[in-house]
């Protein structure tokens, strides 16, 4: 991971030479039907490193799980750089975040209002901060559900080409900051720097994913929004809750899917072009066997698979866990929709007694730019 991240850094150096000035400002309009000859970033989350469970000293025991982040900027030659602006027109009122994308030409677009910048102190240093840039969570292994949120504060983007003053250090009364990452420029964080740490105190023992997402709210305009989320698997109170050792790294995952639904950028000028897609599955299924229900999608572009399903047991519907994968150009995505332990107990009750269960799947596909293909519904019999 170190070594993926001093390449990128090297490319920071290559693009300060390709971009010596800018020709003019434009306001965004409506995106460009076609492919645009801006070059979008297209921010990549890489994963948690240096992870860490410290006891806090308090008078009641509390427990901190703390890391490093990194968010890198693409270093694929069509990427452009990351330019985030802050402005206001007097101390009282709030910094107002806006994002240039660079154009062939050398000219900047400007997309106004994607959110705010607000000014942080630490222990060794003070700047504004792009808020709201990555987000930590943990979520449970099993079915990808919410345990806990972060605290973080924001970021400064520190690539020493777009803010030569640090992002406005030690500056409170700034009226405007510029802040950005280059083409092949890795922002880190360290663990327990601003936030960077989740409250674990009272979490049951258990496996979790902790999950950073970089820009979940596509507030900023990229190329790529399937390579947003990274995670480490991790076996918390492996020994039981409170003892040590509090935590046991089990898995690193570059690219995680989605847990949950993030939006097409707005206002941003991506292709609009729906990815084609086939589905392919066993209509009869036997999901004790298969721990779930599986369905195939090929896609004509890489693409993300999310797929949700509700069993129909006995009159009653049962929903199953959401699974979500990710592909390449045509290649075959497998989709498995497992059955929670109850809902598996249910329909193999009924299925024993003689009642027909069936699944209505639903899959939907997306692409980079966050174009989505029109759903898929279809219904497989539960076999015994």
């Amino acid at each position: 991971m170190e070594a993926r991240a001093r390449r990128w850094l090297a490319f920071s150096v290559a693009l300060g030479l390709s971009i010596a000035g800018t020709l003019g400002v434009w306001l965004v309009g409506a995106p460009a039907a076609g492919v645009s000859t801006t070059k979008l970033p297209d921010l990549d989350q890489l994963v948690p490193t240096e992870v860490s469970v410290t006891a806090v000293p308090s008078t009641e025991p509390r427990f901190s799980l703390a890391f490093d982040s990194r968010i890198g900027n693409g270093r694929a030659a069509s990427v452009g750089p990351l330019i985030v602006s802050g402005r206001r027109s007097g101390l009282s009122e709030p910094m107002v975040a806006e994002q240039a994308l660079m154009n062939a030409n050398g000219s900047e677009t400007i997309r106004p209002a994607i959110g705010g910048l607000t000014y942080e102190t630490s222990i060794d240093h003070a700047h504004w901060h792009y808020d709201d840039f990555d987000r930590y969570q943990l979520r449970r292994a099993s079915d990808m559900s919410l345990v806990r949120p972060d605290n973080k504060t924001g970021f400064c983007m520190p690539d020493h080409l777009f803010t030569p003053d640090y992002c406005g250090s030690s500056n409170p009364n700034a009226l405007e900051v510029r802040e950005g990452l280059g083409r092949g420029y890795v922002d880190l964080y360290k663990a327990n720097v601003e936030g960077q740490n989740i409250d674990v105190t009272g979490v049951p023992a258990g496996t979790y994913y902790l999950v950073h997402w970089a820009n979940r709210d596509s507030s900023l305009c990229e190329s790529n929004i399937l390579n947003n989320v990274s995670a480490t698997k991790l076996r918390l109170w492996p020994r039981g809750y409170g003892r040590a050792p509090y935590f046991r790294a089990l898995e690193e995952v570059d690219t995680l899917p989605p847990p949950e639904r993030q939006p097409r950028p707005s206002n941003c000028p991506l292709e609009r072009k729906k990815p084609k897609v086939r589905v392919q599955f066993p209509r009869r299924q036997n999901v004790k066997r298969n721990k779930g229900i599986v369905a195939y999608a090929r896609c004509s572009e890489s693409c993300g698979v999310a797929t949700t399903g509700r069993a129909r047991v006995g009159g009653r519907a049962q929903k199953l866990i959401a699974s979500q994968a990710l592909g390449g150009k045509g290649r075959r995505i497998k989709a498995l929709l497992p059955t929670t332990s109850a809902s598996q107990r249910a329909i193999l009750r009924s299925l024993r007694k003689g009642r027909p269960v069936s699944v209505k799947l639903t899959i939907r596909v997306r692409d980079r730019a966050g174009n989505d293909a029109r759903p898929v519904r279809r219904t497989v019999i539960v076999l015994p």
